[in-house]
């Protein structure tokens, strides 16, 4: 045996309800988060958080089904797409639309151990694709400052323990 991700840890990392419950109870800072089945529950939320929203395929990555939603208008628009992706679930999640830059984080996790292998910012066009979310690449190295680094990195890899990843490699 080649060592690896449990069957439940695979789980966890392919359903988003699941994970993101399980990040909030360790404590890792994610943006308001909700599951959704029905158009009427996105409209309260839209009412109660403000617009944008994010809609998201519960069992997607890659951006795949993930759509943001500027006004009540859309919400129709928003939940089509993201059921009419790739998804086997009839469930979403809508999260609230966060700005700021964003970082992905590589590691290779061997008995518990992490190691960080990669750091590089994020490169999206958020004007050009909107209301889609369209990564045209990453800049390794990051561009932020050692203590900032640091700080996101102390996340991840609490994230990673949360989560439950022992073996394996570990993206963020």
């Amino acid at each position: 045996g080649l060592p690896g991700i449990s069957p439940a840890t695979a789980l966890v990392c392919t359903d988003k309800i699941t994970q993101y419950n399980i990040l909030r109870e360790g404590g890792i800072p994610i943006p308001r988060t909700k599951n959704c089945s029905s158009q009427m529950e996105v409209k309260e939320l839209g009412k109660e958080w403000g617009y944008p929203i994010v809609i998201k395929p519960t069992d997607l990555a890659g951006a795949k089904g993930i759509r943001k939603i500027r006004s009540q208008k859309e919400i129709t628009q928003g939940i089509q797409y993201a059921l009419a992706s790739e998804t086997k679930s009839k469930e979403f999640i809508i999260q609230e639309c966060l700005r700021g830059s964003e970082h992905s984080i590589e590691a290779v996790v061997y008995k518990g151990k992490i190691l960080v292998t990669g750091f590089s910012d994020r490169m999206y066009e958020y004007e050009k694709y909107d209301p889609f979310f369209v990564e045209r690449g990453d800049i390794l190295p990051t561009a932020l400052k050692t203590n900032e680094y640091k700080k996101l990195a102390e996340v991840f890899r609490k994230a990673v323990k949360s989560i439950g990843i022992e073996n394996g490699v570990a993206k963020a």
